[in-house]
């Protein structure tokens, strides 16, 4: 192995040569979130089913802007959901203080059919790849569809818990093969 295709270390995976674009299947791909994206990334997070489970609140243009477009690379990757070519959502993974995370929402046509799982599972499982060894996402204890959701997507509950937003959230770990 040459010096730049060392695995990345445990506590900071590679992010810095990620690919702009992720294919997940035929119909599905993620792309980097661009400012090209607010005004799309600020209409989803307008609605009421979206900013339920996301801030629990509307977001303004210049939070969008500054944190859910790429401007917090290395740390954040942040991503736009494509079906189709057309885009359905945002996704992000994160690493911060040793820990490792993916946060998502997928707009309220594209939710209840699978897609948010499919994506879940094929960016967790390329990030494993890459080294992120201990990826974790947080869903709101009350939010039972979100917790089946990145069941499917194979994250497991480890028995912690957390607050995200003042809601408690349970805290669930990437198992690939489980």
């Amino acid at each position: 192995m040459t010096e730049q295709e060392q695995p990345p270390t445990e506590h900071k995976a590679d992010t810095e040569s990620y690919p702009d674009r992720l294919q997940v299947n035929d119909e599905l791909e993620l792309r980097l979130s661009s400012s090209a994206d607010v005004d799309r990334l600020q209409s989803w997070t307008q609605d009421p089913d979206v900013y339920k489970w996301w801030e629990g609140r509307p977001l303004e243009r210049g939070e969008i802007e500054e944190k859910y477009t790429g401007r917090r690379l290395p740390e954040v990757i942040a991503y736009i959901v494509e079906k189709d070519k057309e885009p359905i959502g945002f996704i992000q993974a994160w690493q911060e203080d040793g820990k490792q995370g993916l946060d998502m929402f997928l707009s309220s046509a594209a939710q209840g059919q699978g897609l948010g799982s499919t994506v879940a599972n094929a960016l967790a499982a390329d990030l494993s790849e890459r080294g992120w060894s201990k990826l974790t996402v947080d869903p709101a204890v009350e939010n039972e569809k979100a917790i089946r959701s990145w069941a499917r997507a194979g994250f497991r509950p480890n028995g912690e818990f957390g607050e995200d937003d003042g809601r408690k959230t349970q805290i669930m770990v990437f198992k690939p093969h489980s």
